[in-house]
């Protein structure tokens, strides 16, 4: 006899909140937020000058989340501010050579459990799971703005 669907994805669902809090257990190694770490790896990684709007929409981050990141980011010293030449209201973010260190030291903490996932793993399971993970990404993504259209019908 088979077990009902809704109790076979609340193990499916039990799974993933386990695998996710084995993850998040490293944050309490990290001196910077998830948020902060998200937006200094945007900044660092982009290729185009980041604003604080452009960051927002680009990670998927509230106005406010960011806000409240940034300015965690510049009490700690780790990024500044430039003026953007086109539009003096708006700015430019930059990491400091202190934002550097900081990012590099975070980054070593939380690389090490995905490093250790993929040696056991293997390289090609490894990365069906990250494609996994990235179509699932998407998908609720999808599924929130439809539930967003819901609430406005």
């Amino acid at each position: 006899m088979t077990e009902p669907q809704w109790q076979t994805l609340g193990k499916n669902i039990q799974l993933f909140h386990s695998f996710a809090r084995m993850i998040l257990t490293q944050e309490k190694l990290r001196s910077l937020t998830a948020n902060e770490m998200e937006i200094i790896s945007h900044i660092y990684l982009s290729k185009e000058h980041q604003t604080p709007l452009s960051i927002s929409q680009a990670t998927n981050m509230k106005k406010e989340a960011v806000s409240r990141s940034l300015k965690n980011l510049f009490n700690k010293k780790l990024l500044n501010k430039i003026k953007c030449p086109s539009d003096e209201r708006s700015y430019y973010l930059i990491i400091t050579p202190k934002g550097l260190l900081e990012m590099n030291k975070n980054y070593q903490i939380l690389l090490k459990p995905y490093i250790f996932l993929k040696q056991e793993l293997g390289e090609e399971p490894f990365y069906n799971l990250i494609q996994s993970i990235e179509k699932a990404n998407s998908l609720f993504k999808l599924y929130k703005e439809m539930e967003n259209i819901d609430e406005i019908l």
